[in-house]
């Protein structure tokens, strides 16, 4: 399927060649390329090792509790602000912000609680039933619902020409129901009350459409493009979608319990990029990619076990060779063999660089490689 332009152009300092890097994405999603494949290169920061990640504050400011410090979105942000100055964006290493309150959010909306720790947090779970998730309220005036929309507020007023901004990490389906249950739980209901669980996960999918909505209207007012944790913007209405949980069921629960969620999800979303988390979800590739409206699949490998990445270009040619594109993460020092082995077409490079240097040599590593 081919993907139609809504072109849009943003001025951000640091970045000139936006433009273009958005042009390469859009071919990326396409599985096309115009002059090169897409690379987001991370390079260290060691002068700035006090700027965290979107939604996680510095530790240079004292709070009572570590959820205070987390909703701080003030300070957050102005740190993130400052952690831009002076940066270069090279290729497709786009500036993003994203309002996080960690991946159970979604799950938040309906009245459970999050636990923070210091880079994450988890949901409590309130059912004790998975039918009882019938009588479940989203709640638009619920606090982290607000919270993320007084942090996009925010955002949108402070990076002005600094990022572009994003919304938050939505997991809803199988993996709301997750949160709602409890893994554990989950997995012995999926045997002893699968109609509960079947009434559970349609409950976590019936509003994804409202709540994707809420956010993309807001920030597509504001002129900006489609993007969220991955740092992959799109013109269209971009999604990510998920089901972590699937690492501990079969293919036949999988299909009965996770994909009518994932596919209802992607009915209303114009790109998407499935999240494929480790060895465990990928005996579930062959049904990913047969979904006519999935155009990628980030693969994520993991430490230790899962690396390196040399042991998966296999299954990366599964993915390209299905047609569908794949973003796949290494380590500088594994470059140039992931470049020997796969084709350019249909690939997005994701590394990190110790210097400007080695990121911009990588950069013309990529345009040798694609001619």
């Amino acid at each position: 399927m081919v993907i139609k332009m809504n072109k849009l152009h943003m001025d951000i300092e640091g970045m000139p060649d936006f433009d273009k890097a958005m042009e390469r994405v859009e071919a990326w999603f396409n599985h096309e390329i115009i002059d090169r494949a897409p690379i987001r290169v991370n390079v260290a920061r060691p002068d700035r090792k006090h700027a965290r990640g979107p939604g996680i504050a510095p530790p240079l400011k004292k709070y009572n509790t570590l959820k205070d410090r987390w909703l701080d979105y003030e300070y957050i942000i102005d740190n993130f602000a400052e952690s831009l100055s002076g940066r270069r964006f090279i290729a497709e290493s786009f500036p993003v912000y994203y309002p996080n309150l960690g991946p159970g959010v979604y799950a938040a909306f309906y009245g459970a609680e999050l636990e923070f720790a210091e880079s994450t947090s988890w949901t409590v779970p309130i059912l004790k039933e998975p039918s009882d998730a019938a009588g479940l309220k989203l709640g638009w005036d619920n606090e982290y619902l607000t919270a993320l929309d007084a942090m996009t507020d925010y955002a949108l007023e402070r990076l002005k020409d600094k990022a572009i901004i994003g919304y938050t990490d939505l997991h809803p389906s199988a993996d709301c129901a997750a949160d709602w249950l409890d893994s554990q739980e989950m997995c012995l209901k999926l045997r002893d009350d699968p109609d509960g669980m079947l009434i559970a996960v349609d409950k976590a999918t019936e509003d994804f459409d409202s709540i994707y909505n809420h956010f993309y209207d807001k920030l597509n007012s504001y002129g900006q493009p489609s993007v969220s944790w991955m740092h992959i913007p799109a013109y269209g209405r971009m999604h990510i979608p998920s089901c972590d949980f699937s690492y501990m069921i079969s293919r036949e629960d999988f299909r009965k319990f996770c994909l009518p969620g994932a596919l209802r999800e992607m009915q209303t979303t114009s790109h998407n990029v499935w999240h494929l988390d480790g060895a465990g979800c990928a005996r579930h590739l062959d049904d990913l990619l047969e979904i006519k409206g999935l155009q990628a699949i980030q693969w994520v490998q993991g430490a230790g076990e899962g690396e390196p990445i040399m042991k998966w270009i296999p299954l990366l040619k599964r993915i390209l060779s299905a047609g569908k594109s794949v973003l796949v993460s290494f380590k500088q020092e594994e470059f140039g063999q992931v470049i020997d082995a796969l084709p350019p077409k249909g690939v997005f490079l994701n590394v990190a660089a110790e210097t400007d240097a080695d990121a911009d040599a990588m950069v013309s590593m990529v345009e040798k490689w694609t001619k």
